[in-house]
């Protein structure tokens, strides 16, 4: 048995939970998942999001293993090269990548926020287990019901601006997003963000063209079952369109990728 334990945000917990899957497929076990509840980080249950009720376990069986890495998992016969890892796919300030990274391999076999640089037989490796999570019915309805303001046109925009994080503020500028913004003159843009005032300044610059929900509790909040409910909600919506644009080392963007069966077009100012 092998159970993922990471305790840290929604997206890394998905991920670990991915990579749990497949490394139990690979070794032939089987993949469960302990989690617990934090506040300040994800204060709700995985049966708040899930309904994959045979997953979930209370205590670790002896003789366990645990996976409590933000990073996929590459297995062996992945077709990954050394030093495939690039420090994150990025388009428009390609020079300024972080150097703060956390569980790099020695091999740099790593394919985190490397989008479409992974190799397709990789992401189906990942996807066959991605859809294996079932969704709690009440949120898909709730993205179904929102996503039919979407039109073909409909561009998502994922804003973080690392409030919350001081040693990744200076990778972020709401200029840069406009600057990508201002290149689809015909279309609306479903907009999720960390902070109310960044919904206002696209708001006051781009008017009704801005889509975007009005939740349940405070942008950002972490300390609800709400607020991640909320979030599993945005994340959901982000993947509903065609073309992504997304935060540079933001695994929200890299899910909303996946969940869009790896097939959205992502723009990383």
């Amino acid at each position: 048995m092998i159970v993922s334990t990471n305790s840290s945000g929604l997206c890394n917990r998905i991920k670990s939970l991915m990579s749990t899957m497949k490394l139990a497929e690979y070794y032939n076990t089987e993949a469960k998942v302990l989690w617990h509840s934090r506040k300040g980080v994800i204060n709700c249950n995985f049966s708040d999001l899930f309904e994959n009720f045979d997953l979930e376990i209370n205590q670790i069986p002896n003789g366990a293993n645990c996976y409590n890495l933000w990073r996929f998992a590459v297995t062996p016969d992945d077709k990954i090269p050394n030093n495939f890892f690039r420090g994150g796919v990025r388009h428009i300030n390609k020079n300024q990548i972080f150097d703060g990274f956390s569980h790099t391999s020695v091999d740099g076999r790593n394919i985190d926020l490397e989008f479409d640089r992974i190799p397709q037989e990789t992401i189906n490796s990942y996807l066959k287990h991605l859809h294996k999570l079932k969704i709690k019915k009440d949120i898909l309805y709730k993205v179904d019901e929102f996503s039919n303001t979407f039109d073909d046109n409909t561009v998502s925009v994922q804003i973080r601006s690392w409030v919350d994080d001081t040693s990744k503020q200076k990778y972020f500028n709401i200029d840069d997003f406009c600057l990508v913004m201002d290149n689809f003159k015909d279309s609306n843009f479903y907009v999720t963000a960390d902070t109310p005032e960044i919904i206002e300044i696209l708001k006051n610059k781009y008017g009704d063209r801005i889509l975007y929900r009005k939740t349940l509790v405070e942008l950002g909040d972490r300390d609800s079952k709400d607020g991640i409910v909320d979030a599993m909600i945005d994340l959901l919506l982000l993947s509903r369109n065609k073309t992504l644009i997304g935060t540079y080392i933001s695994t929200f963007t890299e899910l909303a990728w996946w969940f869009s069966d790896c097939k959205s077009k992502v723009i990383i100012p």
